[in-house]
């Protein structure tokens, strides 16, 4: 098995973003280019590991997020300096020690406690915890996560995998829980969307609110939430698995004191 290993860091460590919804604009141009890479996009820079000859792809995405933001915050200029290859990465152990490095990014920069709360990283996918995943789920799902997060900015021993709540959630608890494994923000989660459609249907299988008061609560008519069809068992077992983990919960936090590039110092 034959990877390549590249990162990307901005001119002058200019953010790449500042909100979510800017975080995930370049989220979304790299996993839509090159579907089932390894990803972890950092305030300032970027990692990317994938098959070989996939350098024109970043550089494609790269280029539309550089587009994207001058627009939106009205100014010109470069935002990258040249791609860097770090080498070839040959092999499923030296893949799985590259994986860790990348997943452990944010950990290592102090803006995280666990690999499980950066959502702009595919540790997610790699576990199967993501509902639109961007890279198959790895071979040994609580191997790697043990794996990764064995280690001293996180925990020596490694953390555990969520493995669901006891407690009857409630419809802030589901909100996060959509909110951080189909990676939208809660902003997001209130248009017309698939996103949408499965909150509703979430929140109608899984607490035990009336039609009309998650209706009322999420903004919806009730013949919308009347609607949704019922949710089938993977997707309530991943959404269960997740329910009050914090680690889940960022995605959400876009003005509060957890917003993670906060402690972030470009």
């Amino acid at each position: 098995m034959r990877m390549r290993h590249f990162a990307a860091h901005t001119v002058e460590r200019r953010p790449l973003f500042s909100t979510w919804e800017e975080g995930l604009h370049l989220w979304r141009c790299l996993a839509t280019a090159i579907p089932g890479a390894i990803l972890c996009i950092m305030p300032d820079h970027l990692h990317v590991m994938g098959p070989e000859r996939i350098a024109p792809k970043i550089h494609g995405a790269m280029s539309s997020h550089t587009r994207w933001m001058n627009h939106r915050l009205g100014v010109q200029g470069p935002l990258w300096r040249p791609l860097s290859d770090t080498g070839e990465v040959i092999g499923k152990k030296k893949i799985d020690r590259n994986i860790r490095y990348i997943h452990l990014n944010p950990c290592r920069a102090g803006l995280i406690e666990d690999p499980l709360s950066w959502p702009l990283s595919t540790h997610r996918d790699l576990v199967g915890l993501t509902l639109q995943p961007a890279a198959a789920p790895h071979r040994d799902p609580v191997g790697l996560h043990r794996y990764v997060s064995a280690d001293p900015t996180v925990n020596v021993e490694g953390t555990p995998l969520p493995y669901g709540s006891t407690q009857p959630p409630t419809l802030d608890s589901v909100v996060a829980a959509v909110s951080a494994l189909t990676r939208c923000t809660s902003e997001e989660l209130r248009r017309r969307s698939p996103q949408r459609t499965l909150l509703i249907r979430a929140a109608r299988s899984l607490t035990d609110l009336t039609q009309a008061r998650i209706a009322e609560q999420l903004g919806v008519s009730v013949a919308t939430v009347e609607r949704a069809e019922p949710m089938n068992a993977g997707e309530g077992r991943t959404i269960d698995r997740v329910l009050f983990d914090h680690r889940f919960a960022l995605m959400i936090d876009e003005d509060g004191p957890n917003r993670p590039w906060a402690r972030w110092r470009g």
